[in-house]
């Protein structure tokens, strides 16, 4: 007879069996991932406040001795505005976004240095560089030459190509993603700074990419501080090279119905035939026995067509761990209905046994289709914090 403590140590070895692994591989890729930060020495990004309290306690170069009394950086302040006409081409595998827009500067007099020379273009635009860009995939225009008025030159570029972003796919596929877009002045923060004023302003009906929704555009004014000086002799032993940044962040909200029509409704369906299929509602042993592995080959070929869409991960996405808990079902179903084929071959005192031990599976199934997500989506809050 099977006793109530060892159907409790069955059940717990075959959980421990199928995602002890799961959980070690997973905490391991993360250590490896904080162990690697640590090592490298990365840009660090400060508010202008920040940066400009900093700077107090820089002394000016050498060559600046003479004027030391008006050392206050920045000695040239270019407003910045951005205009997005579209976001379009999201790229899971690549982890790319294709953006078409504008973006035009305002500044106060001529632009120059500390040592009264030119900073070196007539256009600061020109000194613009774009988050990661991909240089066979980007063009950028100049719409006009600056032009002076009311006190102001301004000037403004096109864009139009693709850019680089990290994606976090942890809560896929109920993912919410941000696409940043870096606008940065490759000019010592010391001679120039850029900043925004405003958000940007967009066209009508902009917000709707892939299966996504633009729900939120935030604007940071920052000071990217590089963790060298470049070789940079001006530079003193703890001071190394930092400029201006703009960073634009785009919230996007993933439209739900859909990614729950494309990855959990077929996952819902196989986890209910496979609990009918425990159930006394089908009697016939041969489908009883061969509804199991149809159902393994089905989350198989489901599982194949997720990794299409979204790039190789270091660790587990809230469908991964909804594919584990199908795994995990497929194998108990399949261990009930072959106790179920040899039931009626074995002595009376051995077939309690097997009832029990049906019943057991039948109660696993129940627990991994009510609990296995909501573990799931626990697992994926952990990993977020």
């Amino acid at each position: 007879m099977l006793s109530l403590q060892t159907f409790l140590k069955i059940a717990v070895t075959l959980v421990a069996t199928l995602f002890g692994p799961v959980l070690l591989a997973s905490n391991y890729s993360s250590n490896m991932g904080v162990t690697l930060s640590n090592e490298l020495k990365t840009e660090e990004y400060w508010t202008i406040d920040q940066w400009k309290d900093w700077v107090e306690g820089v002394d000016p170069p050498d060559w600046y001795k003479p004027q030391e009394q008006n050392w206050s950086p920045p000695l040239n302040n270019i407003n910045v505005g951005i205009h997005i006409g579209s976001i379009h081409r999201l790229n899971h595998v690549d982890q790319t976004f294709g953006i078409i827009g504008s973006v035009w500067s305002q500044w106060d007099g001529n632009l120059l240095g500390w040592d009264g020379q030119p900073l070196g273009k007539e256009n600061p635009l020109e000194l613009l560089l774009f988050n990661n860009i991909d240089s066979f995939d980007f063009e950028i225009s100049s719409a006009n030459q600056p032009y002076f008025a009311n006190g102001l030159y301004s000037a403004d570029i096109n864009i139009d190509g693709k850019l680089h972003t990290n994606f976090d796919y942890r809560a896929f596929p109920f993912d919410d993603q941000k696409l940043v877009f870096d606008v940065e002045l490759d000019t010592d923060g010391y001679e120039a700074l850029i900043f925004a004023n405003s958000e940007p302003t967009v066209m009508s009906d902009f917000n709707h990419i892939a299966d996504y929704e633009v729900t939120k555009i935030t604007t940071q004014n920052l000071v990217k501080y590089h963790p060298t000086a470049y070789g940079i002799a001006d530079y003193g032993e703890d001071e190394n090279f930092a400029n201006g940044i703009v960073r634009t962040t785009l919230y996007l909200k993933r439209l739900y119905l859909n990614s729950l029509f494309d990855y959990i409704v077929p996952l819902i369906v196989i986890a209910s035939l496979l609990l009918v299929n425990a159930s006394r509602l089908s009697s016939d042993k041969g489908v009883k026995l061969s509804l199991p592995p149809a159902a393994l080959l089905a989350i198989i070929f489901m599982q194949q067509f997720t990794d299409q869409q979204i790039p190789n991960l270091s660790y587990f996405t809230f469908l991964d761990c909804l594919y584990l808990c199908s795994y995990l079902l497929v194998f108990v179903c399949f261990f009930e209905a072959a106790m179920c084929r040899y039931e009626d071959d074995m002595q009376p005192e051995a077939i309690l046994k097997i009832q029990r031990a049906r019943i057991g599976c039948k109660i696993i199934m129940s627990l991994i289709i009510s609990a296995g997500p909501i573990l799931a989506w626990q697992y994926v809050n952990i990993q977020n914090i």
